[in-house]
């Protein structure tokens, strides 16, 4: 698995180091599909509704 690195704030930094029981790392990753996921659920309703429009724009088309 590739290694990614990442700036955190001092304060932030100094909690981690206080809670070295958490892992980190599957906090983040955790973190970043669940972006993921999100950003992919948007792109399905946007490339739904492009397809629609193109769908209703040439039905339209086919009228004239």
């Amino acid at each position: 698995m590739p290694n990614v690195t990442l700036s955190v704030p001092e304060k932030l930094y100094k909690f981690m180091r206080e809670h070295k029981e958490i892992r980190w790392s599957e906090i983040v990753r955790r973190s970043l599909w669940d972006h993921v996921y999100k950003m992919q659920r948007i792109e399905k309703i946007v490339s739904e509704h492009d397809s629609e429009e193109k769908s209703n724009d040439s039905n339209q088309q086919n009228l004239l």
